[in-house]
């Protein structure tokens, strides 16, 4: 039941059904929620943040730099018919 409802709201707000505030405000409650449960008691935790917080920010920022790719501006436009559209554009 959950996961139907999860599915529904992730097809509603990739249609944009939903304003972008709502979108944020429920980006920002599932980090909340993962932090919270995130209280240091897995044993694992503490060797990951170990590791990243030695290791660079980026390990291959040349593969990062092939796949950027920037939108036209026309397609962020209020007229852009869906995310579909824009997405179709891009290929």
């Amino acid at each position: 039941m959950q996961e139907a409802l999860v599915r529904m709201m992730i097809r509603m707000v990739e249609s944009g059904r939903v304003a972008d505030e709502f979108v944020r405000l429920g980006i920002r409650a599932v980090i909340r929620r993962r932090l919270h449960n995130e209280d240091g008691t897995n044993p694992g935790s503490e060797v990951v943040a170990g590791r990243l917080s030695e290791g660079p920010v980026v390990v291959h920022p040349d593969l990062a730099n092939r796949q950027h790719y920037e939108v036209p501006a026309w397609r962020c436009s209020p007229r852009a018919a869906s995310v579909a559209d824009v997405l179709d554009g891009l290929q």
